[in-house]
């Protein structure tokens, strides 16, 4: 069972790495960085351009969110809470 995101300590300021499980996989990368912003929803920010794939009201349901954007199952990869070990001031 995947437990939420918000269960395992991700937040605001956290870089997580996805994993695109699509159909058609010209349109998406199989993996990206994105970076969690707030400002009036969260949002998922990708580090490679800047393009938001998806905004929620809450942290939970950014993953959901983002798979009905992107039309693709997503996998958490991996998660980072110090965007100051990418070299990202915020």
């Amino acid at each position: 069972m995947n437990k939420k995101w918000s269960e395992q300590g991700i937040g605001v300021g956290w870089i997580v790495q996805l994993k695109f499980a699509d159909e058609n996989e010209a349109l998406y990368p199989d993996t990206d960085n994105y970076i969690i912003t707030k400002n009036v929803n969260y949002a998922l920010a990708s580090l490679t351009d800047g393009e938001v794939i998806a905004a929620a009201d809450s942290i939970d349901c950014l993953k959901s969110v983002a798979e009905k954007m992107c039309d693709s199952k997503i996998e958490l990869v991996d998660a980072w809470p110090n965007t100051y070990d990418w070299g990202i001031e915020l």
